[in-house]
């Protein structure tokens, strides 16, 4: 504790992101952002339907999507 001087605990908001394919990289990453807790995963493109399905189950809070302008136009 330093006399004197205030701490202020701002909100720490998550980082806005979209994944684009969901191979062993995306499922990499996928599973590193949701760790860290500091990524709000918003979106989940995969051209694959199996794949758009799994993503679905592995992370229910994105959007799975087949066509990744989608992303670039949010």
């Amino acid at each position: 504790h330093v006399t004197g001087v205030q701490t202020c605990a701002l909100p720490i908001s998550r980082i806005k992101t979209g994944l684009i394919g969901l191979g062993r990289m995306g499922r990499f990453y996928l599973e590193e952002m949701q760790k860290s807790g500091e990524w709000d995963i918003r979106y989940i493109c995969d051209v694959n339907p199996g794949i758009r399905a799994l993503a679905g189950e592995l992370s229910p809070g994105s959007r799975i999507i087949e066509d990744e302008q989608v992303i670039f136009e949010d």
